[in-house]
């Protein structure tokens, strides 16, 4: 399931403000997901320049920016969606 998931993900929006996340606990799953993956691709590029994993703090910027930057994805896809129903209802779709 999961896999299919990653598949499907958008392109990330970079958070500029706005509304801040929610806790984990109350978010989606694709914006779980995005968190998870912009995660994992800020780290591995670390370690492809740096040869290492990094400090704690870099680690807790590098979370925070995910979290911040899926919150503005999903954000930004709801935003989009809405827009969209009503030239879909016009449509006659």
């Amino acid at each position: 399931m999961a896999a299919s998931l990653h598949s499907e993900l958008p392109g990330m929006t970079a958070w500029t403000g706005g509304t801040p996340p929610r806790p984990l606990s109350q978010i989606g799953r694709l914006e779980r997901a995005l968190c998870r993956r912009e995660f994992r691709r800020q780290l591995l590029e670390y370690r492809s320049c740096w040869g290492g994993l990094p400090e704690r703090h870099l680690a807790r910027l590098f979370w925070n920016r995910a979290r911040h930057d899926a919150h503005a994805t999903c954000r930004n896809a709801d935003r989009l969606l809405a827009q969209a129903r009503p030239d879909l209802r016009r449509r006659g779709q």
